[in-house]
């Protein structure tokens, strides 16, 4: 986690932004690896402090976790519960609320580590487990990651500190889930007395988490404290409090981070980062992103049923000059769909790869040869966009 102090505003940059498009760039022949001289993380903090304020783009919608789909909501939860597998820094899975083993393939066991409480002192059993996984699932709670679950046939408690998941076919897929939002845990008996208000502001939330949920007031803050009973001993946060806020524009998180107001934030884009740079009063901190942007073909019907008209299009877009416009710099040229920031395992091999690819390069003068050859002139298409760009 990011923190400073409360006059001190911090930022993260999160780069590494890729501009792709369906259908094939072409190589400028460039090494656009991109991502050694970046912060995996920031240095632990040494000192106590009282109070942060974190900003996220937009309110926290829900504090029930599956509800979270989206960058608030899931900073948020991260803090409060926690999943039944851990993701490290460098995007490796291992134990978290338990380990997993498996008997076969399609037989997956997670073995609850022992001295686990809730907030309110309760002991994590294989009930609050099961019934967590559960909700995922459930039609009438129309969670966000029932596809998460397609190849789970069972959910199951086989032991008074197991719960085994019996899987329809192998899913390579699954077990990293269980790291993430789908993986968390609540408490069942609690949950189900919270009835429709759990997660809302109108009501309470109960986790494992070394934060604890202390209030939830739409407009305001999300404000969740130190959980100086939490059961991992190991795990000694220095902050007391964080108010994580939304900040619905750039202008007002700029201001507040110059005035103190915000002490920090992830950003993928900020249109003041020339604002903010050599500021100081603010620390930047630029670090590989998992995120891509994409213009997406989702019609072929028209122009952009032929092959070479996507490929016009790729090749006509300044990806470049995007960059440097909207991201300040801080983003990659692409040469995949996803980018160096998202490689977890095998790194080396991958990074390889990605390295030996093209780059997604602009050649006007080969998109209009395309765009002749495909019979295409004059042709029309229809772009849409999110409200974001």
């Amino acid at each position: 986690m990011m923190v400073g102090l409360r006059w001190r505003g911090m930022i993260a940059i999160v780069a590494l932004l890729a501009v792709v498009v369906s259908a094939c760039g072409r190589s400028s022949g460039a090494n656009n690896s991109g991502t050694t001289q970046l912060a995996v993380t920031t240095k632990a903090g040494t000192k106590p402090v009282d109070k942060v304020v974190w900003a996220v783009y937009r309110d926290v919608n829900s504090l029930d976790p599956i509800y979270a789909f989206d960058y608030p909501e899931n900073t948020t939860d991260s803090l409060l519960y926690e999943s039944l597998l851990r993701q490290g820094a460098d995007g490796s899975v291992g134990p978290g609320l338990a380990t997993l083993t498996y008997t076969n393939p399609t037989t997956l066991v997670f073995t609850l580590k022992s001295g686990v409480t809730f907030w309110d002192g309760n002991p994590l059993t294989t009930d609050d487990v099961v019934y967590s996984l559960n909700r995922n699932i459930d039609p009438a709670l129309a969670g966000f990651y029932p596809a998460v679950f397609t190849r789970v046939q069972s959910i199951a408690a086989t032991a008074s500190n197991q719960v085994t998941i019996t899987m329809k076919q192998a899913d390579y897929w699954f077990p990293p889930e269980m790291a993430s939002i789908p993986g968390m845990i609540v408490e069942k008996k609690f949950t189900q007395a919270q009835g429709s208000n759990y997660g809302t502001p109108a009501g309470k939330i109960m986790g494992t988490g070394a934060f604890k949920f202390q209030s939830f007031t739409p407009g305001v803050a999300v404000v969740i404290v130190r959980n100086d009973s939490y059961w991992n001993s190991a795990v000694k946060p220095l902050v007391r409090e964080i108010d994580i806020k939304g900040a619905p524009n750039d202008a007002s998180l700029t201001s507040a981070l110059l005035t103190g107001g915000i002490n920090g934030v992830y950003a993928q884009s900020l249109t003041t980062l020339d604002q903010l740079k050599g500021n100081k009063a603010v620390t930047l901190t630029y670090g590989p992103g998992w995120y891509t942007d994409a213009f997406i073909v989702s019609d072929l019907k028209g122009a952009l049923g032929d092959v070479r008209v996507r490929q016009a299009l790729s090749l006509a877009l300044d990806r470049k000059g995007l960059i440097d416009a909207i991201y300040h710099g801080t983003a990659l040229l692409p040469k995949w769909i996803s980018n160096p920031g998202t490689f977890g395992y095998g790194k080396s091999v991958f990074q390889a790869a990605y390295n030996s690819s093209p780059d997604m390069t602009q050649d006007l003068a080969k998109a209009k040869q395309l765009i002749t050859d495909a019979g295409a002139t004059g042709k029309s298409i229809t772009i849409g966009m999110s409200s974001e760009l």
